[in-house]
């Protein structure tokens, strides 16, 4: 499975994150080597505090985020950027129809479902993460021509790597990431199916 001669260069990232500062972070080590910034709602308005150039994803969608905030990210413009094929004439035929820059990073923080729900009489639907965990679901689908950062956590040591390799990651790396992705993923919605009593 592992393409160790196969690399990604970092040029459009995508950031989504529940935790601003460790987004914030991010995007300052990414911006210092030149990586174009696209962030939802509250992640661009914590980015563009603090002077950087960043994207706003309605930018994009041609959409503001719907109900309350509950629908952001969830837009075929967005996941065409995610799921292109840099391989495939048809795919970039697609981006370019529709102006649309593929993303080579996708950095999510979901929202923090809780791990202990004793003593709640219902089940906080409010932080059960949709748009968040398909975006990194499909970034970690195409793994070869996207890197995913799934959590926090992972941010500021893989923008370190990304910056100390000039906006290159390696494949191998990649697909670690996609594997601890599909993990967390699961290990987030089954937290969540158990709160179903």
């Amino acid at each position: 499975m592992a393409e160790p001669d196969r690399t990604i260069t970092i040029k459009n990232a995508l950031i989504s994150s529940w935790r601003k500062p460790e987004a914030v972070e991010l995007a300052q080590k990414l911006d210092s080597i030149g990586v174009n910034l696209f962030a939802s709602g509250g992640t661009a308005d914590a980015i563009l505090d603090t002077g950087i150039k960043v994207s706003r994803l309605e930018d994009i969608t041609g959409f503001n985020d719907l109900l309350g905030g509950r629908v952001k990210t969830l837009h075929p413009a967005v996941y065409a950027a995610i799921l292109a094929r840099r391989d495939d004439p048809r795919d970039i035929q697609d981006l370019e129809k529709f102006g649309l820059r593929p993303f080579d990073l996708v950095a999510v923080d979901l929202y923090p479902f809780p791990t202990d729900l004793s003593g709640e009489e219902d089940i906080p639907v409010e932080l059960i993460d949709i748009g968040g965990v398909s975006l990194i679901r499909a970034a970690a689908k195409n793994y070869r021509f996207v890197t995913v950062l799934c959590r926090a956590e992972l941010f500021s040591q893989t923008a370190d790597r990304i910056v100390s390799n000039q906006g290159v990651i390696s494949i191998d790396y990649s697909i670690r990431l996609a594997k601890a992705t599909f993990h967390h993923t699961s290990t987030y919605d089954s937290r969540i199916a158990e709160s179903f009593r």
